[in-house]
């Protein structure tokens, strides 16, 4: 929000987040508003609530609320509502066919399903109806199904964790078990009449089923593919064949990866949805192929610490017939494994999912359950990451080409809830002219991965007694040793080496020049002395009387990352507490200004970012909640498409409106600013903010 130069009031950002080219993002620990944001920084003609008491403004009062807005926001103009109207309409597919009698022969989830190591949870399903019931709130999964193919019911008993199941008379089936998620404590939101997010060919989401809310990951394959995944380069799965971006492609919305006669095939990792816990969904089919092609969706731990780090193998398709599925669940040194299988015609489009949560994993597809374990010891202990990957498993003999197309890839947090949005199908794959794909090679240079993240590493075995030995974990230079590392966005996301690591145990170098002036818009001072590192940190000091400090670290850079580890007391409402970046050439504003980190909240349990571009003084904007006393890592990532900002490692705000982005160089500046018209009480206390590094990487 703010500079060293400000012009005009804020300007609100509920358009841009209803036409959703903001897209605020959460995660465990964090709980950031999807609803329409109303710019409180500046005067409000008039709330929405008090809309509500005038009969000119009643009717436009209450669209804003159906749409999200609260009573305490600035009621938007016609423009506005018409916006946050149409980002909120959820078109549903309905049928007037009637519901078929269900058959054996014609099940989803049809044929035997064997039962390894691993533990099951039951698969109920009911007669197909016109409306399913939403999804029940506090302790129960619903696992009702209303699926346009026949279905059958298979049942079989948990071992691991006491689990009962019961149908009541609507046909709906309650599952209470002994294992705990986040989200059994909330209520999942209410789901539209008629097959919960309905797609094309009438399969159903997991996240539509169970109300999984807001996808915080989304591929479409439709865009740049590079900004969002690393492409392996190197040898394949345990050093057989090759793995090369030249056998990966894109074609009217589909992504497919091609293994040929001698090995060469492909595999990626996925940039987005790297978290501990959380949902990955994605719509993929496996024509059928050699008996050497294994297709496969996997999570990866972040730290490349495997076997111990774990591996969850949700979707691997070893038959070459495409018509069994296993699940596999690596865990512990010895690469021990959970095992289980679901037959299913796999040359058809299907969604596989994985819900990650503490004490429990379970895998879907087309949003009914077919794994399930809370065995503590075989879940995952660190952050991980989606992969796909067609690998190869030489077995001697001429080879067949064989492919695996993905259509789409979805990431939920796991303490999302609500309705999830219907996902558009695309209908080709495997066919048409295709794009072929440059790789992503290095470590931070093009917003890759760690090292080789899953580069042929040892990342999925279909022996359920065999140790995969390939795997190397590869440390990230230089981001390793500072306190919060493990949860900085340098080492989750792959930035690799920084080009300034500033761990302020010494006086400040040349690069940091510190305000010695006016303070903001000419309220107090910032002086040097009110800038102090000590004991290894930066601590910046304002006074009741205004006296406060800044810093500007150079030189700056077109495009980049920037990060730093900060804390900020519960202070007085007239400070905020702030990381920005600031154009070189100081032109503000047409040079733009990135308030990634501005703590407005006094409680310092509200952050902002702000981001300024045009003439006007123009501004997006996104929050969310974290408690700010804590030491968190933030940072953001500046490209030439994008501007993503990052809380501890996990994106949680991304916009990619090229109206917004800087137009030039930009630097990282650390200030506390006063702002003396926010004192409600005439009696301003000391306050302060602290930083313990500061790493800048290259884009």
């Amino acid at each position: 929000m703010v500079g060293r130069l400000e012009a005009g009031g804020r300007i609100a950002a509920a358009a841009l987040l209803a036409l959703g080219s903001l897209a605020p993002l959460n995660g465990p620990l964090l709980a950031t508003s999807v609803a329409p944001v109303a710019d409180t920084s500046s005067a409000c003609p008039v709330t929405v609530g008090t809309a509500t008491t005038d009969p000119a403004l009643a009717a436009d009062a209450a669209r804003a609320i159906t749409v999200g807005y609260a009573a305490t926001d600035c009621l938007p103009d016609a423009q506005l509502l018409a916006a946050a109207e149409a980002r909120a309409a959820i078109p549903m597919a309905s049928s007037t066919t009637p519901a078929a009698t269900p058959t054996a022969a014609s099940s989803p989830l049809g044929g035997s399903r064997s039962s390894g190591s691993g533990t099951v949870a039951p698969i109920v399903t009911s007669t197909p109806t016109t409306t399913t019931e939403a999804p029940a709130p506090s302790t129960t999964d619903t696992t009702t199904s209303t699926p346009t193919t026949d279905t059958t019911t298979t049942e079989s008993t948990e071992t691991e964790s006491t689990e009962t199941t019961t149908t009541d008379d609507d046909g709906s089936s309650d599952r209470s078990d002994s294992g705990t998620s986040p989200n059994d404590s909330e209520d999942p939101g209410l789901i539209p009449d008629d097959d919960p997010d309905p797609t094309v060919d009438g399969t159903t989401t997991a996240a539509g089923k169970l109300g999984w809310g807001t996808a915080t990951g989304i591929e479409d394959f439709d865009g740049n593919l590079e900004a969002n995944w690393s492409l392996y380069d190197g040898p394949g799965h345990a050093g057989n064949g090759r793995r090369s971006p030249s056998a990966m492609s894109v074609s009217n919305g589909v992504f497919t990866f091609t293994g040929d006669a001698n090995g060469t095939t492909g595999g990626m990792a996925w940039k987005q949805g790297r978290s501990q816990y959380g949902r990955w969904e994605a719509r993929v089919k496996s024509p059928v192929a050699d008996p050497s092609y294994n297709a496969v969706m996997l999570l990866w731990p972040n730290a490349e610490n495997w076997p111990v780090g774990g591996e969850v193998d949700f979707m691997e398709i070893g038959d070459e017939t495409r018509q069994e599925v296993d699940f596999f669940l690596h865990y512990g040194e010895d690469n021990s494994q959970l095992h289980d299988q679901v037959t299913i015609d796999a040359t058809q489009w299907h969604n596989w999912a994985v819900e990650w949560a503490p004490g429990k994993i379970t895998g879907y597809v087309d949003g009914e359950p077919w794994f399930s374990t809370t065995q503590a010891s075989a879940l995952p202990p660190g952050p991980m990451h989606l992969t796909l990957q067609l690998d190869w498993f030489p077995k001697g003999g001429s080879v067949q080409q064989s492919t695996m197309d993905v259509d789409w890839v979805r990431y939920y947090p796991i303490d999302g809830s609500g309705v999830s949005a219907p996902i558009q199908n695309s209908l080709g794959g495997s066919t048409g002219n295709s794009v072929t794909l440059a790789p992503n090679t290095g470590t931070g240079t093009t917003g890759g991965t760690t090292g080789g993240t899953d580069d042929g590493t040892g990342d999925t075995d279909t022996d359920t007694d065999t140790d995969d030995t390939d795997a190397t974990p590869t440390a990230v230079a230089g981001t390793t040793t500072s306190a919060g590392a493990e949860t900085s966005a340098g080492v989750l996301q792959g930035w690799g080496e920084p080009t300034v690591a500033e761990e302020f145990d010494g006086p400040l170098g040349p690069e940091w020049r510190l305000y010695d002036g006016p303070g903001h818009v000419g309220n107090g001072v910032r002086s040097p002395e009110a800038v102090d590192v000590t004991d290894g940190l930066l601590t910046i000091t304002g006074d009741p009387d205004g006296t406060t400090g800044g810093l500007a670290l150079f030189p700056g850079q077109m495009h980049g990352r920037w990060e730093a580890r900060v804390r900020a007391p519960i202070s007085d409402e007239t400070y905020h507490a702030l990381l920005l970046l600031w154009p070189d050439a100081e032109d503000w504003p047409v040079g733009g200004e990135v308030d990634f980190m501005e703590m407005l909240d006094a409680s310092r349990q509200k952050t902002k970012i702000f981001i300024h571009y045009g003439e006007d003084n123009s501004q997006v904007q996104g929050e969310v909640f974290t408690d700010g006393t804590q030491w968190h890592n933030w940072a953001v990532e500046w490209s030439p498409e994008h501007i993503v900002a990052y809380l501890d490692g996990r994106e949680w705000y991304r916009t990619s409106d090229p109206e917004v982005l800087p137009p030039g160089p930009m630097h990282l500046a650390i200030q506390l600013d006063w702002f003396p018209e926010n004192d409600e009480d005439g009696d301003v206390r000391e306050s302060e903010m602290q930083v313990d590094w500061v790493k800048v990487y290259p884009f």
